[in-house]
């Protein structure tokens, strides 16, 4: 029962609140470039050094997109969802998974201090409602405000969550209001933990990186390692250009750091999301 409500979690988080973010991010042509699950040219990893070049970089999905967007590419999210397995079945690894990525997100964008709390439902629609009933000189009841703004927050990721499964949901409505809560409820408690606790350490594996700004790491914690001046580079795997096989025919000149299906045959940069 655990493991099915963790699913539950999993497959409403990445269906509605990472989805949402990543969606408008291509809506707007923002950067929205994700390493779980893409597909790169070779010859854009290429002229921007190759994956080495990344190798200081922990969010190295994001520093390759943005490099290669600022070389005259752009990168898309393809309409073709990505089966993955979450690689855990606990909840305490997720929340510390998503501790990891808002580090990482303040590290290389510091202004997502500010703007990230506002994309949460309860924390947005409570500003909300405190504005409403301000400028309309206290004629509008703030809770009922509220009430309304979650009610109508939490259909919307319900239409999301069916759209981005592409099928029927493998869950109950019930189910879904409860990970829905659960989500909600855990997003701005994640944020505050990671800001307020060693904001400028994470855990990646079996070690500790210290983040600079500008997104840079380096080795924290000496545990497992034998000089305390080795650098990232020589802890993280680099991927090279691997031989993939698809189920219709890609071009040879594609980079894959992750095996999905195919690119979207649009001559870009492909990213397939969850």
């Amino acid at each position: 029962m655990y493991c099915y409500i963790i699913f539950f979690v999993f497959k409403v988080f990445f269906g509605t609140a990472h989805a949402r973010v990543y969606l408008m991010a291509d809506l707007v042509g923002a950067i929205c470039h994700t390493g779980m699950s893409t597909l790169l040219r070779k010859q854009a990893m290429d002229e921007c050094g190759g994956l080495q070049a990344f190798a200081s970089y922990l969010a190295e999905d994001y520093f390759m997109a943005k490099y290669v967007v600022a070389r005259g590419w752009r990168t898309t999210i393809s309409s073709r969802p990505a089966l993955q397995n979450n690689g855990g079945s606990e909840l305490s690894k997720f929340q510390d998974r998503l501790r990891r990525w808002v580090k990482l997100r303040i590290a290389m964008v510091p202004h997502t201090i500010v703007l990230e709390p506002l994309s949460e439902c309860l924390i947005l629609g409570a500003c909300a409602a405190w504005a409403a009933n301000t400028l309309s000189g206290g004629s509008i009841d703030p809770y009922a405000f509220y009430m309304i703004h979650v009610l109508v927050w939490f259909l919307l990721d319900w239409i999301l969550l069916n759209i981005m499964q592409n099928g029927p949901l493998p869950f109950t409505k019930f189910e879904y209001l409860v990970a829905w809560l659960y989500r909600e409820f855990m997003g701005p408690y994640l944020f505050l933990t990671a800001l307020l606790w060693r904001p400028s350490v994470v855990t990646w594996t079996t070690r500790q990186y210290r983040l600079r700004w500008g997104g840079l790491s380096e080795i924290y914690n000496q545990q497992s390692t034998s000089s305390s001046s080795d650098s990232i580079t020589a802890t993280v795997p680099i991927a090279t250009t691997t031989s993939v096989t698809y189920d219709t025919t890609v071009p040879n000149n594609y980079c894959s750091t992750h095996q999905q299906q195919p690119p979207n045959g649009n001559g870009f940069t492909s990213k397939i999301k969850v």
